[in-house]
């Protein structure tokens, strides 16, 4: 199968109506049995039909390590599985041995994972013996959890990058390199999700979960962010922080690393650097919204015509007039009209979304990571100052020197004009 291939049957089940999650589920079972699937391929008239044997999938943590910018290694970090930390570990080395003199470990969207791997991931990048992380319980005396001895041979500077999809497992990795002066944080403030929860079996086969602790980084910051539970079930931040400034992180609680850096707590993770992710203009979002009704369609007309055009787009391609005008005609095709007051919003999204999707079938991952660098404002701050820094000590030195410019960009910020 390709990427861009549509699956429209998986043995009897019809996806047209169709969940998600009933498909899922209906292509998932016991390893070694198989499974008919029968999907349709753009460009070929006929549906294709294959009978796929089921197997056990290992999903990498690290999908790919690549040079972003002036000998800058960039690692993205997915989740926190059983291999992460030597995946990590294989990346990074290479890196090192390819010639990176710092390393951009990427935790954004990073929900968590086993904290096992946690552990042994920050312990790559700390002395052995140093806090990781606490458990504070209310009956027990305080777990501690200390960084091994497995450690990464060479340490180069290392930046990450946190967001509000930044959780659990993956705070534990940047809180504790953080407090240790090992890794300067960049982006947003992580999720907070640092509790502590047991499970106790009732009759008749319920449980009861009941949480017991909460996980605080070496320096002693809470890593949970207090939320309120509304009358509808839903959660809501106490402090809210999705346009978070230097200003306002600066009214946090505030700890001492190591060195004697100010961190700051009060929830998440809190970067040292803040870096708001870019956000869309308004008639960006408004263009956006009118065409969320036909939302499928949209993404199927994008990915139909990338996948068709991987062929000849040579690997520096740009986005051609041509190209914009066959991209128009299919949508309208499929029904999706553009308004003209969304011009030129729907041009830029078009292109954008256009470019994403082919830059991975023409470059690879890696590659259209690389070809993404100059739209993604965090990792582009990310390798200016590690171009800059030849030590973590200079890193913090060039951080805490880019942070009052940064707050007066943000400030500069009017989201609401195009």
């Amino acid at each position: 199968m390709h990427e861009g291939d549509r699956i429209v049957r998986v043995d009897s089940l019809p996806t047209a109506d169709a969940k998600i999650d009933k498909v899922s589920d209906a292509l998932r079972g016991v390893a070694g049995t198989r499974v008919q699937v029968v999907f349709q391929r753009p460009g070929v008239a006929e549906p294709v039909k294959l009978s796929f044997k089921r197997a056990i999938i290992h999903v990498p943590a690290v999908p790919y390590a690549t040079m972003v910018g002036d000998h800058i290694g960039y690692v993205p970090l997915q989740t926190f599985n059983e291999n992460t930390a030597d995946e990590l570990e294989a990346a990074a080395a290479k890196l090192v041995g390819d010639g990176a003199r710092g390393i951009v470990l990427d935790l954004r969207d990073n929900g968590g994972g086993i904290v096992e791997q946690a552990l042994a991931v920050s312990s790559l990048f700390l002395k052995p013996g140093q806090p990781i992380v606490s458990v504070r319980s209310r009956n027990a005396p305080d777990e501690v959890a200390r960084a091994t001895s497995e450690q990464l041979a060479a340490q180069p500077p290392l930046v990450i990058l946190t967001d509000g999809g930044t959780a659990s497992a993956s705070e534990i990795v940047a809180g504790a390199l953080q407090d240790h002066d090992r890794a300067l944080v960049l982006g947003t403030t992580s999720y907070g999700k640092g509790l502590v929860q047991s499970l106790f079996p009732l009759d008749g086969g319920y449980a009861l979960k009941i949480t017991t602790g909460k996980w605080y980084t070496p320096s002693g910051r809470s890593i949970h962010r207090e939320r309120k539970l509304l009358a509808d079930g839903r959660f809501v931040e106490t402090r809210p922080d999705s346009l978070e400034t230097e200003a306002q992180k600066k009214a946090r609680p505030s700890y001492s690393s190591d060195a004697g850096r100010v961190v700051y707590g009060g929830g998440g993770i809190t970067p040292d650097v803040i870096v708001p992710d870019d956000t869309l203009l308004t008639t960006e979002q408004e263009f956006l919204r009118s065409v969320a009704p036909k939302a499928q369609a949209f993404v199927t007309v994008l990915n139909q015509y990338a996948f068709e055009l991987r062929t000849d787009a040579p690997r520096d391609f740009r986005i051609t007039p041509a190209w914009r005008t066959e991209l128009r005609r299919r949508l309208t095709t499929a029904g999706i009209t553009i308004d003209g007051k969304y011009e030129p919003a729907a041009t830029r999204i078009l292109d954008r979304e256009l470019d994403r999707r082919l830059s991975r079938l023409v470059l690879g991952d890696a590659g259209a990571r690389q070809r993404s660098v100059p739209d993604d404002h965090q990792l582009a701050r990310a390798i200016a100052l590690l171009s800059s820094a030849r030590s973590q000590e200079a890193l913090f030195a060039a951080g805490r020197a880019s942070a009052p410019a940064a707050a007066s960009i943000n400030a500069a910020v009017k989201p609401d004009r195009d």
